[in-house]
């Protein structure tokens, strides 16, 4: 009887040890499981990480590649500022000695109305260039109407 009761105590041993090492299987198995889980997490917030360090350095590029356009856009615009200055007090120079002729020619003509230097002979000689400049003869008018009639001098 005691060797039945020593057969059942190590059978219900057995059977407890058993029980045990699935138990302790399956918590090693679950562990392994969330190990795994674990581990590939890591490696996609690794990926991530490395991903994220790539587009930072890729946009570091491009604003350093912005600001060196920038600073040459900024170098054009000074150039055409500089320039559009010059041409600015080229033309004001321009004017300034265009108005100093208006002024002098304005005085010019101002002396000689007070003067009466204004001869028919002079104001004929201007009358004459104007006809030549629109292609009509410069010889007085009287001698152009005998011409016309076929008459001679």
């Amino acid at each position: 009887a005691r060797l039945q009761e020593s057969e059942k105590l190590e059978e219900k041993a057995r059977q407890a040890s058993e029980e045990e090492k699935r138990r302790l299987e399956r918590r090693v198995s679950e562990q392994m499981e969330v190990l795994k889980r674990k581990q590939q997490e890591y490696s996609r917030l690794k990926e991530l990480r490395h991903n994220e360090l790539k587009r930072v350095k890729d946009l570091e590029a491009e604003v350093a590649q912005m600001r060196q356009s920038q600073a040459e856009l900024d170098r054009r615009l000074q150039a055409e500022r500089r320039r559009e200055a010059q041409q600015i007090k080229e033309l004001q120079r321009r004017l300034t000695r265009e108005g100093q002729k208006v002024k002098d020619l304005e005085a010019k003509v101002s002396q000689t109305k007070s003067s009466g230097r204004m001869t028919p002979v002079g104001q004929l000689g201007r009358k004459n260039s104007d006809r030549a400049a629109r292609g009509y003869p410069t010889t007085p008018v009287s001698d152009t109407a005998e011409r016309s009639t076929g008459s001679e001098k």
